[in-house]
């Protein structure tokens, strides 16, 4: 692709654009270990915006980064486990 084109700010002097500044969908799906059927739902939901090269998938860089700090979240879940569940036994429902 060494036509020496340039698009805004990016050059088109090789492909290491394509390679550095997208991913694959199973690229996609390795970074974030999730399958590739997780990927398809987040393009699906419209959350993750899709390009098409030449027919293929691919996601642009930008786009996945601005994703991961949308999406991503560190530490415990909110999830009651254990003594921290709701108690649900009967006492407080006893009769006299």
């Amino acid at each position: 692709m060494n036509n020496g084109a340039t698009v805004g700010p990016l050059s088109c002097d090789s492909d290491t654009y394509i390679r550095e500044g997208f991913f694959t969908q199973d690229q996609l799906a390795e970074r974030w270990r999730v399958s590739r059927r997780t990927v398809d739902n987040e393009v699906e939901s419209g959350a993750l915006p899709v390009t098409y090269i030449r027919g293929s998938r691919r996601f642009a860089r930008e786009h996945v980064v601005a994703y991961e700090a949308c999406h991503t979240t560190y530490g415990p879940r909110n999830r009651t486990r254990g003594a921290e569940a709701k108690d649900t036994s009967s006492e407080g429902n006893l009769r006299a």
